[in-house]
C-alpha cells in the first residue's frame, strides 16, 4: 500500500495534465464532443495503469485469473464517453459469481486508490443478475447501464449483461419509459419542465444534457441503439432533428467544459456571475438596448429550448399509449367536417386530408381553431407535421382572414396556455403574430422574474386558464369578461416591448396599436388593447406601493382605465402576470390587496361614491379587530374596559395600516399598546422558518418617535440583517408601530439562536433610546467575514420621485434604487435630517425593481406642497443616494481578510 500512496501523486498529476490537454483541444478549435472523447480516453488509459499498479503490489493475484472473474466497466457519463474535466468517474466492477478472497483483497486495494486519485468517483461491485435486479428497482441504475463499456477484464460478461438489459427494456418498454420520464420530470426541478430558468443547471434543468440522454434511453429501449446516425437511418430521427440534437448537445457540453475549467471542480449551474464571465469571454458586448449577458443567455436559451422541444416531441411520439386510452379513443372519436377527428384527449386530421390542411397558414390555424373550440391539443404526430409545414411556408404578413381566425382561437378560455404553447413550439404563433419573435428566449435580468420573457408570457396564459375554475373574485371576474380574445391578446403582448432601451410599456403600446390595426380591431378595442399593454404594471404599482385608502389615488387610477371592462381585464391580467412570474410571486396578501383595489375602483367607475364604500370596508375591518382584541384580552381586563380602550385608540390608527394589516396582527399590536408604559420600548420577535426570515416589530410611544425608523434600520443593518421588507407606521398621537422583516446573514438557514435575538433586540432598544449612536454600532460590529457584495446584474440609475398630488394628506416620496445593505437606513436618515416625518412606508421589491415608497409630512403633520421644499427633498435624497451607490454602501459591508468589503 505504501507503493500505491507514492503512485497516487503521479497519477493525480497525469489526471491534471489530461484535463489541461482536453481544455487546450477545445481552445484550439476542437469540438466539445472531441474534447470530451479525449478526456474520456485519457481517464480510461489512466485507469488501466492504476489497475496495473494494483496488480504489481498484489503478487498473489494472477492477472488472467482476475480477468476471468472480474470486469471493470464504465457506466453513465464515463460509458458514454462525454466526460468533462471534473465529471464523476462512474465504475462498475462486474463479477462472475462470488469472488475469491485474494480477488476481494485486490478490489479492496483498487477502490481507495481510485478515490484518492479521482476524488469525484462512484462504484459498485455486482453480478449480472444483481445489476438487472437493481435496474428493475432503480431507474438511475438502468439508465447508467445502457451506456456500459468494458474497460478491462471479461468483456463477454459485459456483453451478456447488455443484451439481457436490452431484452428487459423491450419486454417492459411501457414501464421503463414511464419511469425514466417521471424521473426526468422530477430531476428538472420544482419550477416544472421549462428550458428557460434564469440560472439553469446545464445537466439537469429542462433543456439540459439530460434531455439528450433521455432521447438515448428511450431509443435504446424502443429501437435497441443509442447511436444518432443509426436512429436517423432507421427514420426514428429526421435529418434536421438529428443535426439539431448534435448541435445543442455540443453547445451545452462546451459550456460545461468552460464552467469546470473556471471553477476547478464539478460545477454545472450557470449562475449570474458565470453568465457575466462567459458573455465577456465569448465577445458579447453591451448595447443601448441589450446587455452582453442578455445576448449570451438568449443564445443559450435558443439551444436549451430547442433541445427540450426535441426531447418532448421524441417522448410524445415514442411513448406507449395504454390500451385503455386506445380503446377510449376508438369508441369516442368523432369526425368534425371532412378533415378533423376529435378524440377525448387530442385532435387529429384525417390522413388523406393532411396535405391539404397543412398546405398554408390558414389551414394550420384551422387546426388550432378546432382544437381550441373542442378544448383538446393537437396529437403529437400532427404537431410534427405542423412544424414541418411551417418551415416551408413563405415569409409574409398574415392576411385579415388569418388574423380573424387567430382572434377566434384566442376567444376560447380554458386551454389557451396549452394551445398557444403548441402554436409557439411549431412556429405557427410567430407566423400569425410576427412580433412575438422579438421576445423568443429573451432574458429578463431581474431578481424578480424566474423565466425568459416568452416562457413567462405563456405561463401568464396558463395562469388565466386556471382562473376559469377559481371560485373567488378573480374567477368570477374572468368569467364575466365578454371579449376574452382582447384580454388574451393583451397577455401575449404585455411584455412584447422588452429588449429595447426604451420603457417596454411604451414600446409595447406602439406594437399593440400596430397589431390591432393589422387585425382590423375597432377603434375602441384598439384603444383598450393599447391601454392594457401600456399600463399592465399600473394595478400592481398602485396596490403595492400607494395608499389605496386615499380617494384621490383611486380616482386617478380609475381615470386612466376609463371603463369597468378595462378594469376587469387589467385585474385579471395583473393577477395572471404575477402568477406567471414564479411560485413565490403570488401570495394571499397580494391577492387581497389587488381585490381591494379592484372592488374600490369598480365603485368609482360604476358611479357610487367611494367614501361610502371605504366606510363599509373599514367598518368590517374594525369589527374583525374588535372581535380579535376582545378574545385576546378576555382574561386580562373586563370587556367594557377593552371596548373603551378600542374606542379611544382605533381612530388614531391610519386607514392604510388598518386595511393592509391582518386583523389578528392589529389586535396584537393594540394589546401591546394597551399595556405600554411611558418611555417603554417593546420589540416582538417572530421567526418564520418556512421563509428563513425573522420579523422585529417595534412598538413605542411618542417619546422616541422622532427618527425612530432610521435608527432601527441602522441597528439591524449593523448587525448583518438584510432588510427584506418594512412597514413604518406612526399613529396620530405619535405612537410607533414599525415592522422589519429581515434575513440574518449570520444565520442563512433561518435558525436564529436565542442569544442572537437578544443581542439584536438590545441594540434596537439602545439606539431608539439614543443611548448609542448607530455609527457606533457599525464600528463595533464590523468584523472579518464575507466577501464583497456582488455587482448589480443590470445597473439602472437611482431615481427619486416626489409627488405632492397623488395623496390627500401626505407627500409621496418614491425611491428607485439597487437593493444594497444600508439603503433603508440611508433613506430614513436623510428624511430625519431634512426634518420630515415618515407617516407610512412600504418597503418591498416591486414588479421590475426595488422601490421604497414613503408617505411623509412636515414635523407638524402637514402635507408638504411648497415647490422649493419639494425640490430640496428630491435633490437631497438624490445626492445622498448617489453617494451611497458610488461608495457609501461600503461602510455597511464587512471587511474581509483581503481588505475587500462584504454585505
Amino acid at each position: 500500500m505504501t507503493e500505491l500512496r507514492e503512485q497516487t501523486r503521479t497519477r493525480r498529476e497525469q489526471l491534471r495534465q489530461a484535463r489541461e490537454r482536453a481544455l487546450r483541444l477545445l481552445q484550439g478549435g476542437a469540438t466539445s464532443l472531441q474534447a470530451a472523447a479525449a478526456m474520456t480516453e485519457a481517464v480510461e488509459s489512466l485507469l488501466r495503469q492504476m489497475i496495473d499498479d494494483v496488480l504489481t503490489v498484489s503478487p498473489e493475484v494472477d492477472e488472467k485469473r482476475l480477468a476471468a472473474f472480474l470486469a471493470v466497466v464504465a457506466v453513465g457519463g464515463t460509458g458514454r464517453g462525454d466526460m468533462a474535466p471534473f465529471s464523476d468517474l462512474d465504475l462498475l466492477l462486474l463479477r462472475r459469481g462470488p469472488l475469491p478472497k485474494d480477488i476481494e483483497r485486490w478490489v479492496d486495494r483498487l477502490i481507495p486508490y481510485v478515490y484518492d486519485v479521482f476524488m469525484y468517483a462512484g462504484h459498485a461491485v455486482r453480478s449480472v443478475e444483481e445489476c438487472l435486479a437493481m435496474a428493475e428497482a432503480h431507474t438511475e441504475v438502468a439508465t447508467g447501464l445502457i451506456d456500459a463499456r468494458c474497460l478491462w477484464g471479461r468483456e463477454r460478461e459485459v456483453q451478456r449483461m447488455h443484451e439481457l438489459l436490452r431484452r428487459h427494456c423491450r419486454r417492459r418498454y411501457r414501464e421503463f419509459v414511464e419511469r425514466v420520464v417521471a424521473e426526468r420530470t422530477t430531476e428538472s426541478g420544482p419550477l416544472g419542465m421549462t428550458a428557460q430558468q434564469l440560472e439553469p443547471d446545464l445537466k439537469c434543468s429542462a433543456g439540459g444534457l439530460r434531455d439528450a440522454h433521455l432521447i438515448r434511453w428511450i431509443a435504446f429501449a424502443r429501437h435497441g441503439t443509442t447511436d444518432i446516425d443509426t436512429l436517423r437511418l432507421k427514420g426514428v430521427l429526421g435529418r434536421t432533428d438529428a443535426r439539431r440534437l448534435v448541435t445543442c448537445y455540443e453547445y451545452l457540453l462546451r459550456l460545461r467544459f468552460e464552467l469546470h475549467a473556471r471553477h476547478g471542480k464539478p460545477h454545472d449551474v450557470l449562475t449570474r456571475e458565470d453568465q457575466q464571465w462567459i458573455a465577456a469571454a465569448r465577445g458579447f458586448r453591451n448595447t443601448p438596448a441589450r446587455s452582453d449577458v442578455e445576448q449570451f443567455m438568449q443564445e443559450y436559451f435558443q439551444h436549451s429550448m430547442e433541445l427540450a422541444e426535441l426531447a418532448r416531441r421524441f417522448v410524445s411520439v415514442n411513448r406507449p399509449v395504454p390500451w385503455r386510452v386506445r380503446t377510449r379513443r376508438a369508441f369516442w372519436s368523432r369526425r368534425v367536417g371532412a378533415a378533423f377527428l376529435i378524440r377525448p384527449d387530442q385532435l387529429d386530421v384525417v390522413r388523406r386530408r393532411l396535405p391539404a390542411v397543412c398546405s398554408d397558414l390558414n389551414g394550420l390555424l384551422r387546426i388550432y381553431d378546432t382544437a381550441a373550440a373542442f378544448q383538446v391539443p393537437p396529437a403529437p404526430l400532427l404537431e410534427e407535421r405542423i412544424k414541418q409545414s411551417v418551415a416551408s411556408l413563405p415569409e409574409r404578413p398574415p392576411t385579415s382572414d388569418e388574423s380573424r381566425r387567430f382572434l377566434r382561437i384566442l376567444s376560447f378560455p380554458g386551454r389557451q396556455g396549452q394551445i398557444l404553447r403548441s402554436m409557439y413550439s411549431t412556429g405557427t404563433l410567430e407566423r400569425v403574430l410576427p412580433e412575438f419573435r422579438r421576445i423568443r428566449c429573451l432574458l429578463q435580468v431581474s431578481h424578480y422574474h424566474r423565466f425568459t420573457v416568452d416562457e413567462h408570457t405563456l405561463r401568464v396564459l396558463e395562469a388565466a386558464d386556471e382562473l376559469l375554475q377559481d371560485t373567488g373574485s378573480l374567477g368570477s371576474v374572468y368569467r364575466s369578461i365578454r371579449h376574452k380574445e382582447l384580454l388574451h391578446l393583451a397577455m401575449l403582448l404585455h411584455d412584447i416591448g422588452k429588449g429595447e432601451s426604451e420603457d417596454h410599456c411604451v414600446v409595447g403600446e406602439r406594437i399593440a396599436h400596430d397589431v390591432a390595426r393589422r387585425m382590423q380591431l375597432r377603434d375602441a378595442q384598439r384603444e383598450l388593447l393599447a391601454t392594457l399593454v401600456r399600463h399592465h404594471l399600473l394595478m400592481a404599482d398602485v396596490a403595492f406601493r400607494q395608499d389605496i385608502q386615499d380617494p384621490s389615488v383611486l380616482q386617478s387610477f380609475a381615470r386612466i382605465l376609463g371603463s369597468p371592462e378595462a378594469l376587469r381585464m387589467l385585474y385579471v391580467l395583473t393577477a395572471a402576470d404575477l402568477i406567471g412570474v414564479g411560485p413565490h410571486a403570488w401570495t394571499k396578501w397580494k391577492a387581497e390587496l389587488l381585490e381591494n383595489l379592484f372592488e374600490n375602483a369598480m365603485v368609482v367607475l360604476s358611479g357610487m361614491h367611494s367614501r361610502f364604500y371605504w366606510e363599509q370596508r373599514l367598518h368590517r375591518v374594525t369589527e374583525q379587530v374588535r372581535t380579535a382584541f376582545l378574545e385576546r384580552t378576555a382574561t386580562e381586563c373586563p370587556p367594557e374596559t377593552a371596548l373603551a380602550f378600542l374606542e379611544k385608540e382605533l381612530p388614531e390608527l391610519s386607514p392604510n395600516y388598518l386595511m393592509n394589516t391582518p386583523p389578528e396582527r392589529i389586535a396584537a399590536d393594540l394589546a401591546e399598546i394597551r399595556t405600554l408604559q411611558r418611555g417603554e420600548i417593546r420589540v416582538i420577535v417572530t421567526a418564520s422558518p418556512e421563509t428563513q426570515t425573522i420579523e422585529y416589530r417595534v412598538i413605542t410611544d411618542v417619546d422616541f418617535s422622532e427618527g425612530c425608523s432610521h435608527r432601527i434600520a441602522g441597528a439591524l443593518t449593523a448587525l448583518s440583517n438584510e432588510i427584506l421588507s418594512a412597514q413604518i407606521t406612526t399613529t396620530r398621537h405619535g405612537k410607533v408601530i414599525d415592522s422589519f422583516r429581515v434575513r440574518d446573514v449570520d444565520a442563512p438557514d433561518g435558525h436564529i439562536p436565542e442569544h442572537r435575538r437578544r443581542q439584536v433586540v438590545e441594540c434596537i432598544e439602545r439606539v431608539v433610546r439614543r443611548e448609542v449612536p448607530v455609527e457606533e454600532l457599525f464600528r463595533r460590529f464590523q468584523r472579518f467575514g464575507r466577501g464583497a457584495t456582488p455587482p448589480v446584474a443590470a445597473p439602472q440609475p437611482t431615481r427619486v420621485v416626489v409627488d405632492a398630488d397623488s395623496a390627500e394628506l401626505c407627500t409621496v416620496v418614491t425611491v428607485f434604487a439597487h437593493d444594497r445593505p444600508g439603503l433603508l437606513y440611508t433613506i430614513c436618515r436623510a428624511a430625519f435630517d431634512l426634518g420630515i416625518s415618515i407617516q407610512l412606508a412600504k418597503i418591498a421589491t416591486s414588479i421590475d425593481q426595488v422601490a421604497d415608497v414613503f408617505y411623509v409630512t412636515d414635523l407638524q403633520g402637514r402635507k408638504i406642497t411648497d415647490p422649493e421644499r419639494l425640490q430640496e427633498i428630491r435633490q437631497t435624497l438624490t445626492d445622498r443616494l448617489t453617494e451611497f451607490e458610488l461608495k457609501g454602501y461600503k461602510q455597511f459591508q464587512r471587511p474581509t481578510a483581503l481588505g475587500t468589503t462584504g454585505r
